[in-house]
């Protein structure tokens, strides 16, 4: 696997007046709003629809350790 090269984890997701993603130096990673489409087009996200998108991109590290190990173990697994 190719070295992976991303602002590490643990993220935290922050929910206040926007919904940010935050890494352990208070960076952000990301910011969630509740526009959907560009500019705003097509209608608005629910307040629990941006928390849960803010929940699930702050695990993006976790995913990531999880899904090399998951390939670590499957190509160990191969070899006998």
């Amino acid at each position: 696997m190719a070295d992976v090269k991303h602002t590490p984890g643990e993220w935290t997701p922050e929910f206040g007046e926007t919904y940010n993603v935050r890494a352990p130096d208070g960076g952000r990673v990301a910011t969630c709003t509740n526009l959907k489409g560009r500019n705003g087009l097509g209608g608005r996200r629910t307040s629990i629809e941006v928390a849960a998108n803010a929940r699930l991109i702050s695990a993006a590290p976790d995913l990531l350790e999880a899904l090399i190990a998951a390939e670590q173990a499957l190509e160990h697994a191969g070899s006998h």
